[in-house]
């Protein structure tokens, strides 16, 4: 399948549908002049290769019917000259002490993610409202589900901001940061306290109901 280089004016359903199965796809250089039609509809179309959508312009503002950017395929390959995967997205961050997370509640929680090739970029907020009843040491978990590439990858440092917490916590250095192993969704957060030099976990009993919690960082996938 090849639609490239062509001027649609049609002012009625979609500019280009496309339908059944297909082992290539290419939709390059189009221009779409009618700002009620929508560009592109390909839900009921296979590919077995990943369709290709570039270099097209359009008067659509809505992104879920325009072909507006280019479209990545989002499949991995080991040629590491080749952009393969570009992904945006939302998570739920959760707070788990002791790696549970029995009566936490929360005011607020808000992740953010872009994913470029093998490396996912993040950030969050995550407001307690309830601590609950679990205890141990305090990580992040709920990121993307994307399998890590090194099951060694502690210590990826990340940005950390906290506020509210318990008395227990004082002017002293808070740090994070993320560690994961091969499976999907094993990613989590480790959250520090330094006090003269010396780097221990932080507790459920370092957080009240109102800590809010800011980190940003990054980590690799496969």
């Amino acid at each position: 399948l090849s639609i490239n280089g062509n001027t649609f004016a049609d002012n009625t359903n979609v500019q280009v549908k496309i339908a059944g199965t297909w082992r290539t796809g290419s939709i390059t250089g189009n221009v779409n002049s009618q700002s009620t039609v929508a560009d592109l509809d390909y839900s009921t179309a296979t590919f077995t290769s990943p369709l290709v959508i570039s270099g097209n312009s359009s008067r659509r503002t809505t992104a879920a019917t325009s072909w507006l950017g280019s479209r990545v395929g989002n499949v991995a390959v080991t040629d590491t000259n080749r952009l393969d995967w570009y992904e945006e997205g939302t998570f739920t961050p959760t707070v788990l002490f002791g790696g549970a997370s029995t009566g936490i509640t929360y005011t607020r929680q808000i992740g953010n993610y872009t994913r470029i090739g093998d490396r996912v970029m993040f950030n969050l907020r995550v407001t307690i409202s309830a601590v609950g009843s679990a205890t141990g040491a305090a990580t992040i978990g709920g990121f993307p589900s994307f399998a890590t590439a090194d099951a060694n990858m502690s210590g990826y440092p990340c940005s950390l901001r906290m506020t509210a917490m318990a008395g227990t916590v004082g002017p002293e250095m808070v740090t994070a940061d993320v560690i994961g192993g091969t499976a999907a969704g094993s990613v989590v957060s480790r959250l520090y306290r330094i006090v003269s030099g010396t780097q221990t976990a932080l507790l459920d009993t370092n957080f009240s109901a109102t800590s809010d919690i800011i980190l940003s960082g990054s980590y690799r996938v496969a």
